[in-house]
C-alpha cells in the first residue's frame, strides 16, 4: 500500500482504519472490540466507546525485551 493509499484509506474510512491501527499494534485495552468510530461528527466524534486503556501499559509493554531493555524509554519531556 502506498502512503497515498493508506491516506485516503484513512479519510474515507476512518473507522476501519483505525480499527486496523489498533490491532496492527495490538493495542492492549478493555472493550476495544467496537466500532473505532461510533460517530463521526466533527466535532463531537466518539472513538472507540467505552474502551478504556492504560497509556503506560501500551507504552512500555516491552521494556522488558532483552534488545530494548538497555534503551531509555523516554527521550525528553517537554
Amino acid at each position: 500500500m502506498t502512503y497515498r493509499q493508506a491516506w485516503h484509506w484513512s479519510v474515507s474510512e476512518p473507522s476501519d482504519f483505525w480499527a486496523a491501527v489498533r490491532e496492527y499494534f495490538d493495542v492492549i485495552g478493555d472493550d476495544l472490540d467496537g466500532p473505532a468510530l461510533a460517530v463521526d461528527t466533527m466535532p463531537g466524534a466518539v472513538w472507540f466507546p467505552g474502551a478504556r486503556l492504560n497509556f503506560a501499559e501500551n507504552v512500555l509493554r516491552h521494556a522488558s525485551t532483552p534488545s530494548i531493555a538497555d534503551r531509555p524509554a523516554i527521550i525528553t519531556l517537554t
